[in-house]
């Protein structure tokens, strides 16, 4: 959303900026989850 605001002011390849930075956070944010299933697994077994 802030991305959008900011490109409503003129501030150029802003979204396209927004888009990838909320794409890194999603991958993190997997990547992160699937290792503390694997974590709660192992620990399990």
């Amino acid at each position: 959303m802030v991305a959008t605001g900011f490109s409503g002011l003129g501030v150029p390849f802003i979204q396209a900026i927004g888009l990838w930075v909320l794409v890194i956070a999603t991958t993190i944010t997997v990547i992160q989850r699937m290792v503390m299933v694997r974590r709660q697994v192992v620990d399990g077994q």
